[in-house]
């Protein structure tokens, strides 16, 4: 055991920089053995969640519960996000302790207990005696979801009791998955020992053979458990359109039928997928509300526009995907969503991407490269908006616009707006040139002083960063170089 996990949890707070891989590893199981105490788990859950972003570097064996146990065959699909609108293609983490609430409460303690008592190790059990271990667990809790699921929800009473189950009516499809999920259990799990490791790039026969063979022993379930097995795969494959390629493959070697019969799930599986894209999209842009600044003014924080534009991409790549999976297998009800999804896609890069920054980026500019020159603090011309950031905050804002719009000229094309793009960083370039053409004309001048040189050189270097940004390193180098050549000539 770690000589750290014998530290008061008080004591153990302040020395966590100073703990080992190794002693990390044990701590962790330590900590998990701890927090089964109740008055222990909060203080616990406090610290573990300090070390969470070393637990996801280090990744070591968490303590198997019953709880975990039962979220085995659905990990892949859980997300941290959770929509108003759910799909039915992926499980909101926070759904985690309803999910686990009501099978405690419904279904039989014999088995959960035999789960409990059973996984006593950290989670190194052999695959064959977890499986063994865990599918009564999950194929009971499928019958509880499944009675659940089937509870009338017509008045209001009664989709009242359901939202006080899972925390919201719109959580139904998310608990469909579960179920599904959980009746193909075993199914479901060997198919991701045998599946190739995330991202899978190309048709290897190992990962077709092992797509083939989960189908094939879910299929006698019925339609509804084929979802998790193809929502699993596309989230191992790098583009998700390769899913189509696994298909023919499979039409190529005679199991035509099995991709018929898999074809409905696959394209409403992939439709889902890049709903909920369009959501995480909304879920990134909202994350800017507002913070308190030092001189204790509340002030607009600023969105986070590269995180928006990745999640465009990423919407786009599986809207991409769907839209190839839907006409092969769709319907036309697919194909509706689908034009909604690329209008809604198409929306949120002119209000997310190009107006703020075609309507804003020049006085932001102007902002992170000019400071007073008698005290080094932020001139006030051009907006409110420009005027109310520092020069420090306003370099970062803009950084986080030129990236974002970088990011948009690959994908841009995929909805029209390619040319949108271009001209909103075209004038981007020409104001960092306008700035860039001030700032040469500051060093021109001559008989600087020590603070007005400085002020001078802190603006070139953050022109600098801008400008490889938005207009590569060659333009970035040949600018630093003039400038300060110029600054220091007289050294």
């Amino acid at each position: 055991m770690s000589d750290f996990a014998n530290l008061p949890l008080g004591l153990l707070g302040e020395n966590l920089h100073r703990i080992s891989e190794n002693e990390f590893i044990d701590l962790i199981y330590d900590l998990e053995q701890r927090r089964r105490n109740p008055a222990k788990k909060e203080q616990i859950d406090e610290i573990l969640n300090r070390l969470r972003p070393r637990s996801s570097l280090v990744r070591p064996p968490r303590l198997m519960t019953a709880m975990r146990v039962l979220c085995i065959p659905f990990e892949e699909l859980l997300s941290t996000y959770r929509g108003e609108n759910a799909t039915g293609a992926r499980i909101g983490r926070s759904l985690i302790p309803s999910l686990w609430k009501v099978v405690e409460q419904n279904a039989n303690a014999a088995i959960i207990d035999n789960v409990d008592d059973a996984v006593t190790e950290p989670a190194t059990l052999e695959p064959e005696v977890l499986l063994d271990i865990a599918e009564p667990l999950w194929q009971h809790a499928a019958l509880v979801f499944k009675d659940v699921l089937s509870r009338p929800r017509r008045t209001a009473a009664e989709k009242a009791a359901f939202e006080e189950l899972f925390g919201g009516s719109n959580q139904a499809r998310a608990v469909e998955l579960v179920r599904d999920s959980l009746e193909a259990g075993r199914i479901l799990v060997e198919f991701r020992y045998a599946l190739s490791r995330k991202p899978i790039k190309t048709v290897r026969n190992d990962d077709l053979d092992a797509l083939i063979n989960a189908l094939k022993a879910a299929l006698p379930l019925g339609a509804a458990p084929l979802r998790p097995i193809l929502l699993t795969l596309i989230g191992r494959l790098e583009d998700p359109s390769l899913l189509i390629t696994f298909f023919a493959r499979m039409t190529d070697l005679g199991h035509g039928s099995l991709v018929t019969a898999s074809g409905g799930e696959a394209g409403e599986a992939m439709v889902g997928r890049a709903e909920d894209s369009v959501s995480d999209i909304d879920a990134l842009a909202a994350s800017s509300t507002s913070e308190t600044g030092e001189d204790g003014v509340e002030k607009p924080k600023p969105v986070p526009r590269e995180a928006v534009s990745r999640g465009i991409e990423t919407a786009i790549r599986d809207l991409e995907g769907a839209s190839t999976t839907v006409n092969a297998f769709g319907d036309r009800s697919q194909e509706k969503r689908l034009q909604t999804i690329r209008a809604d896609v198409t929306h949120r890069v002119e209000r997310e991407i190009l107006a703020p920054t075609r309507d804003e980026g020049p006085e932001i500019l102007a902002t992170a490269l000019s400071r007073s020159a008698d005290d080094g603090s932020l001139r006030t011309e051009g907006t409110a908006a420009a005027a109310s950031r520092d020069a420090g905050d306003a370099l970062q804002d803009m950084e986080d616009r030129v990236i974002s719009l970088r990011v948009a000229e690959r994908y841009a094309p995929a909805v029209g707006l390619a040319q949108a793009v271009d001209t909103c960083l075209t004038t981007i370039r020409d104001s960092l040139d306008k700035t860039t053409g001030d700032i040469m004309s500051d060093i021109s001048q001559g008989d600087l002083g020590f603070k007005e040189r400085g002020r001078i050189e802190e603006s070139v270097f953050h022109a600098v960063r801008l400008l490889e940004l938005a207009s590569g390193s060659d333009s970035a180098d040949k600018f630093r170089k003039s400038a300060i050549s110029q600054l220091y000539a007289d050294d």
